[in-house]
């Protein structure tokens, strides 16, 4: 396909013209995997929801209307309780971030499999004490509501770097303030 050079010049310059400064990017390898488990899980537990009537109406072989309601008790609870530890274990996955400047923009999963955006200045972030932390999670913001993320320590070094070097206590030169 052949395109007028004024067209290629000209995007040339946009691109020349813009000042994109991007420090890091960092892609969570199982991004797709813990949005389809969060989706499946919620899923699941809609259908359960859905189908426990039928299972109440139905004359199941002979059993007794306590224990299908048992059997549709216990369906429910286990569902609900699955949905809600998968939810609760991968709501600090990222699985998108882009570290540009001092603002690190983090994409989480809702518990509907849906990206969540949150934004904070590195000053806002801190790496916990690993002894103290929330499993799950390697990094915490310091605002209220605290949020806690997960970020591939190999993957995001970059990141992490950059946090630390916002946590430490700038150093004021004597032989600035004269």
């Amino acid at each position: 396909m052949n395109m007028p050079s004024e067209i290629l010049l000209g995007a040339r310059r946009w691109f020349a013209s813009t000042s994109f400064s991007l420090a890091a990017v960092y892609d969570a390898p199982l991004k797709k995997a813990i949005g389809n488990i969060k989706k499946f899980s919620i899923g699941s537990l809609g259908l359960t929801y859905m189908i426990s009537p039928v299972m109440l109406l139905l004359d199941a072989g002979g059993l007794s209307l306590g224990t299908r309601m048992s059997m549709v008790f216990l369906a429910c609870t286990t569902t609900s309780l699955s949905t809600a530890i998968i939810h609760w274990a991968a709501k600090s996955y990222v699985s998108e971030a882009t570290l540009k400047g001092n603002v690190l923009s983090l994409n989480t999963f809702n518990i509907l499999g849906k990206k969540r955006l949150s934004q904070y200045t590195l000053d806002k972030l801190k790496i916990p004490d690993t002894n103290n932390s929330r499993p799950f999670a390697n990094l915490e913001s310091t605002t209220v509501p605290k949020r806690y993320f997960y970020l591939h320590p190999e993957l995001a070094t970059p990141i992490f770097n950059a946090i630390r070097q916002a946590q430490q206590p700038k150093q004021i030169n004597k032989n600035d303030s004269k």
